[in-house]
């Protein structure tokens, strides 16, 4: 998520490579993590400081105020307390359709491989609702994605895949459990602070999370 952050502020394309460093507060619920991590971008390389904030247990509502080059050797940032950051905590109605090109952009599904955030999200909601998944049953997830839309913020014209703020509509195929499944995801991106939010959820033939 930091990463995509970056990448989505910066324009850039950087990948994961290897996590360097983790620290997290020792909290019964929903708890800040403070992430050191190399990305790679061709033959370049870079660290970077990335810290995330769960909102609740239980439901993808994460926020990631840092995501950038690393300059020392410590993690520091503003808190959540000392600037607030006020965002919606309602996700908006499933469509009834994506026909109008005004309101929404559909990802062509040759270039889903190309925006790999699109999996990212999938799997930060299946963790967000199931907290024993493991880095091995991830590897086995085998999902078909049938169609993506971008729906950007207050009618902005043309929807653009990469909006900073947007809200995704995803449709796709759990095969591993043969079912139909629906995601939607809200991410903001507030100028002010520079935190970054992505909220979602995800229903699997009728079965909401």
């Amino acid at each position: 998520m930091g990463i995509h952050r970056y990448n989505l502020l910066e324009g850039t394309n950087w990948k994961f490579s290897k996590l360097k460093s983790f620290n997290t507060r020792m909290n019964c619920g929903a708890a800040p993590y403070y992430i050191t991590l190399a990305a790679y971008l061709q033959s370049s390389d870079l660290r970077q400081n990335v810290q995330v904030s769960e909102k609740d247990l239980g439901v993808l509502d994460l926020t990631c105020s840092i995501a950038r080059p690393r300059v020392t050797n410590s993690c520091s940032s503003t808190t959540d307390e000392k600037v607030p950051f006020q965002v919606s905590t309602r996700l908006p109605h499933w469509p009834s359709s994506f026909n109008d090109p005004n309101r929404f952009c559909l990802v062509d599904l040759s270039h889903v491989s190309y925006y790999d955030w699109i999996n990212l999200y999938l799997e930060l909601a299946y963790c967000a609702y199931d907290r024993g998944i493991t880095d091995c049953h991830l590897s086995k997830f085998n999902l078909k994605i049938v169609q993506v839309a971008v729906e950007s913020p207050d009618g902005f014209q043309p929807p653009l895949i990469d909006s900073k703020t947007a809200v995704v509509y995803i449709v796709y195929k759990d095969l591993n459990k043969a079912c139909d499944c629906k995601a939607i995801f809200r991410r903001l991106y507030d100028e002010a602070t520079g935190r970054f939010s992505l909220k979602g959820k995800y229903w699997c033939e009728g079965k909401s999370f």
